[in-house]
């Protein structure tokens, strides 16, 4: 019997992977674990592999589809092996004459499934952000606002977002506007064309879409504050020329990390999630780096920074951030993040606040080092010191606000005194 190539779910926020190009050809033999196509997630680019050897027997969707996860891509079977039956579409039921196929299975807390069984959702439709890609009672509940706003039927809801179509511009000819499958399909070829009007046109899709929902999700659902100081870097730029002088090369990205997972060790309730009623504090200090790449923004994760040194720091740091530019990220290496860093220093800001990364509970906010004039209390004057800005936001949900400051000024605090750290 042919097997199933699906569309890999990777991570809580994937919702769809983007084939970028078919390393086989159908009627090309392929052997298990060979290389087969190499797809692009929400995160980096990764190759899939043949899951046994056979032939490539059917490939559904060419180089650029975008795809929903779980999706059946292609089969692999025995030369001469006969699929002509076989739906590209996972479906529930099927004619006795085609091929069976086990119905790929949607994690759903059990408070979920029962909320979205009392509104009639079908909860396929939904955006997990659970663990392990679980559908919580939250998601039933955002979609449910959603819905609210606008009357459509979930399967127009569904064509809308595939298309990349605002179903909110959609005219509805239902029962008073409510809008179908057939409403947005009609609206795609009465969307007027202005090509005269644009330079170019850039699908809303892949890594950039996926960032941008998962990040308004954050926003209007977690309760943001902010919470801002400015270091004195003198010390840090120090203590960096002397291990430069030694031969070891540090950034000072590195040295906030570490200054953050020393801070995160004194206050877990920042290195924590937030899922359904419960908050979880993690054992291990997994901090991810935000980098910007051609593909959007991308964030690493220096994991179990707690056990470890300002050189390891270092070392892992700068190859991750290497390969997180180039696309060549393992899957393991951006998930699993308890804590967010965004260094925009480089690129010459002053001063910024950012987006939780759900279902993280706080996100630092890192700026360019500038000279300011600081008053010195010894000499009673203003004096010139390289200074940066950082900015800790901070769910309010998981903690409150004289906490958050405590927490920020530790950080602040490490830094000053970057020998406390070594």
């Amino acid at each position: 019997m042919a097997t199933e190539l699906i569309m890999p779910k990777l991570g809580l926020t994937m919702t769809e992977g983007t084939i970028v190009n078919w390393l086989k050809k159908e009627g090309e033999n392929v052997t298990e674990g060979e290389p087969l196509v190499e797809i692009l997630s929400d995160k980096s680019n990764f190759e899939l592999e043949a899951p046994e050897t056979g032939v490539l027997l059917k490939v559904f969707y060419q180089d650029g589809a975008v795809v929903p996860v779980v999706q059946v891509i292609a089969y692999i079977g025995q030369p001469g092996e006969k699929i002509e039956k076989v739906l590209a579409v996972p479906a529930t039921t099927q004619d006795e004459n085609t091929e069976k196929k086990e119905v790929p299975k949607i994690k759903i807390s059990p408070r979920a499934k029962k909320l979205a069984q009392e509104q009639g959702i079908d909860y396929q439709v939904i955006i997990a952000t659970g663990p392990d890609g679980r559908i919580i009672e939250g998601d039933v509940k955002k979609y449910l606002e959603s819905m609210a706003k606008v009357k459509t039927t979930s399967t127009a809801r569904k064509v809308a977002e595939d298309m990349g179509i605002a179903i909110e511009q959609v005219v509805g000819t239902g029962v008073s506007g409510r809008i179908y499958k057939e409403d947005v399909l009609k609206s795609i070829k009465e969307i007027p064309t202005k090509q005269e009007e644009a330079l170019k046109e850039i699908p809303y899709t892949g890594i950039r879409k996926l960032v941008g929902d998962r990040l308004s999700s954050s926003k209007f659902s977690a309760p943001h504050v902010y919470f801002t100081v400015d270091v004195d870097m003198t010390r840090i730029i120090e203590a960096r020329e002397k291990l430069k002088s030694l031969g070891a090369k540090t950034s000072l990205t590195d040295f906030i990390v570490l200054a953050s997972a020393r801070a995160l060790t004194k206050y877990p309730n920042f290195n924590a999630s937030l899922l359904e009623d419960k908050i979880f504090h993690h054992k291990q200090i997994n901090i991810g780096v935000a980098v910007a790449t051609e593909y959007g923004l991308i964030v690493p994760v220096v994991k179990n920074v707690q056990a470890k040194s300002l050189s390891q720091i270092s070392m892992e740091s700068v190859d991750l951030i290497e390969r997180a530019r180039t696309s060549r990220l393992q899957i393991e290496e951006y998930k699993g993040g308890t804590f967010t860093i965004s260094n925009l220093g480089m690129a010459g800001i002053d001063n910024f606040t950012a987006i939780i990364n759900p279902p993280e509970a706080a996100i630092l906010a890192v700026s360019r080092v500038q000279k300011k004039p600081v008053f010195d209390e010894a000499s009673e004057q203003f004096v010139a010191k390289p200074m940066m800005t950082i900015t800790l936001s901070a769910d309010h949900r998981v903690n409150d606000g004289w906490e958050a400051a405590l927490f920020v000024t530790t950080i602040q605090k490490y830094l000053e005194e970057p020998l406390s750290l070594l």
